[in-house]
């Protein structure tokens, strides 16, 4: 079990700092064929820049089109994105309508 939460940790790491890696790089290792991506944090983002939460869900949009794109060019099988919970009907109205066009 130690050992699992060792490569857990590492793992944690290595996706902390996966800015730092260049394609060719994520190429050398093993590609896994199902990636679960958890969205949380772009109202946050907005607001730590002053920015209307909108603005923070459209950045996610964007990085969401860069990861499936690098995504499929690794050869991810399957990509999950978690990106709408049953919670977010409880945002306010111009903020659940845009994720509505988003999509």
């Amino acid at each position: 079990m130690l050992n699992i939460l060792k490569n857990w940790k590492n793992q944690q790491t290595a996706a902390s700092n996966l800015e730092r890696y260049t394609k060719e790089d994520i190429l050398k290792g093993e590609i896994p064929e199902h990636i679960a991506i958890i969205m949380d944090g772009n109202g946050r983002w907005a607001k730590k820049r002053s920015l209307p939460r909108i603005a923070g869900h459209h950045e996610g949009m964007k990085v969401v089109k860069r990861t499936t794109k690098l995504a499929n060019e690794l050869g991810v099988k399957v990509l999950t994105l978690y990106a709408f919970s049953t919670e977010n009907w409880k945002r306010p109205k111009m903020e659940v309508d845009f994720f509505d066009e988003a999509s």
